[in-house]
């Protein structure tokens, strides 16, 4: 079969694409930490107004972002070639790094830019864009894939980022506590990080279950999103002084939120979630 115009779009997009990344990346390092980076990631602009605890080391931020473009670029090679592995590893790859980007996303923001969050969401629209055409009939034809696995790939993609994104939360919590001393923490404080590390595993738990189509867990991620926005809404705004970045956080946090919970509920997924229920009981 010919190969789809829009999977060559999309290919030559990822092989193109990949090496401007890594040009853009070491751009900004340079002009954050000196020429070569500092050398090598010294202190610069993003460490001296550190505000909050980064979820790795700078060095190891650049590395991960090389290595997830070397392997966009090779995926869209494996495009191009029709080779089936590479709309997986597509995603896969690009969950990750949403993921990243997505539990660092307070340190991008106090550190570099107000436009990390916008930024952030026009990358998200445009990888589901890219997913949309890698998984349209014709590409599926294309690519010899004779039928559609039966969870919708909306679910997969959620179900990976809140796995990923929840245990990464876990880790960067951890992190935050050793930073500062247990005991220095407020009542209030312990109860919060208390109540946001519960919410996260459940969230992590929730991902997993939707990869496993259980009813249940669409309802407790709903149940347990709302909760946790009501009560971090309800903190800001009794706060003395607003912070105007963390609103946007938090907004942009919401927002994705809403579409996590519209693929939950569309049609497809319904269909997906129904069929497992009557397969277990049966």
């Amino acid at each position: 079969m010919i190969r789809p115009t829009s999977l060559t779009v999309v290919g030559w997009l990822l092989i193109v694409g990949s090496p401007l990344a890594v040009f853009s990346m070491a751009v900004t390092f340079n002009e954050l930490y000196g020429p070569l980076f500092g050398p090598l990631f010294g202190p610069g602009l993003g460490v001296k107004s550190q505000l909050i605890p980064y979820l790795l080391p700078v060095w190891a931020k650049f590395v991960f972002g090389v290595i997830v473009s070397v392997v966009t670029f090779v995926v869209g090679i494996a495009i191009l070639m029709g080779s089936e592995w590479s709309r997986k590893v597509f995603i896969a790859i690009s969950v990750l790094g949403f993921s990243v980007a997505f539990v660092d996303l307070p340190s991008t923001i106090f550190n570099v830019s107000d436009a990390a969050p916008m930024l952030l969401i026009l990358e998200a629209l445009v990888f589901a864009l890219l997913v949309h055409l890698l998984h349209q009939p014709q590409a599926a034809e294309y690519f010899g894939q004779a039928s559609v696995s039966s969870r919708p790939i909306s679910l997969t993609v959620v179900a990976w980022f809140l796995i990923v994104s929840n245990a990464l939360s876990i880790v960067k919590t951890l992190t935050l506590v050793n930073v500062v001393t247990l005991p220095t923490l407020s009542r209030s404080v312990l109860l919060m990080l208390a109540f946001s590390t519960i919410t996260t595993a459940v969230k992590f738990v929730a991902g997993i279950a939707i990869l496993d189509g259980r009813e249940w867990s669409r309802i407790t991620y709903v149940v347990v999103a709302m909760l946790s926005y009501a009560v971090a809404f309800f903190n800001l705004f009794m706060r003395s002084t607003m912070s105007s970045k963390l609103l946007v956080i938090m907004v942009y946090g919401l927002l994705l939120t809403v579409l996590f919970v519209y693929l939950l509920y569309r049609r497809p997924a319904t269909k997906y979630f129904r069929h497992v229920t009557s397969s277990i009981a049966s």
